[in-house]
């Protein structure tokens, strides 16, 4: 259905209803206690598993969390990985301020001044190519795998690279949304994992 709005205008409302749902999703998940974390992202962790999203995987890019923003831990999600002898890459931002993913073997708990744990600097770079999955973090999601980030768009700008990768957002089921206000350039993810459920994007005919 087309809009009863000029473009620039629903652009406008699109921008602020997703700054409205970004401060109300950090509010809801600083709300959670970390026993209820904790347990939800073992959920999600036995979720994964269970979607064989690991089958045929080599290289993979995660997340380390911000623990002061709540997020799902993602520890079990790199030790079932590295378990498969799956090579697991996280993002750092280059001198460039581009995001890219450094491998990892253990996951990133130190900060380089860009407010969430990175691998070291002299980490191997891992191409966008060669990543079969990249596991996708994000304030919320709604069914069709639009997503609410923190607003930087690193992720937007990163995943149309990684072309060969299986997508998949992560979060805890409260962060689920009837739909994200997606923008043009917003780039869905191909399954949303949650502590309870998930949702598989559909696949439409070119």
């Amino acid at each position: 259905m087309s809009s009863v709005f000029p473009e620039e205008v629903e652009d406008a409302l699109r921008r602020e209803a997703k700054r409205e749902l970004r401060k109300s999703m950090q509010r809801m998940r600083a709300f959670m206690s970390a026993s209820l974390r904790a347990a939800a992202s073992e959920r999600i962790r036995a979720r994964l598993r269970e979607a064989r999203v690991y089958e045929g995987v080599r290289a993979m890019a995660s997340f380390a969390p911000i623990e002061q923003k709540g997020e799902p831990s993602t520890q079990g999600l790199h030790d079932d990985a590295r378990a498969l002898g799956i090579t697991v890459a996280y993002p750092a931002i280059g001198d460039d301020g581009v995001m890219l993913f450094r491998a990892s073997a253990t996951m990133p708990t130190e900060e380089q001044g860009r407010g969430f744990p990175e691998p070291a600097l002299d980490a191997a770079v891992v191409p966008f190519a060669e990543l079969d999955l990249v596991i996708v973090p994000g304030l919320a999601f709604d069914p069709e795998g639009f997503r609410i980030g923190y607003g930087a768009g690193f992720y937007d700008r990163a995943l149309p690279s990684c072309t060969r990768a299986r997508k998949v957002g992560v979060a805890f089921d409260v962060q689920i949304v009837i739909e994200v206000p997606a923008r043009p350039f917003d780039v869905p993810v191909d399954l949303v994992v949650t502590d309870k459920r998930s949702f598989e994007r559909e696949k439409k005919e070119p």
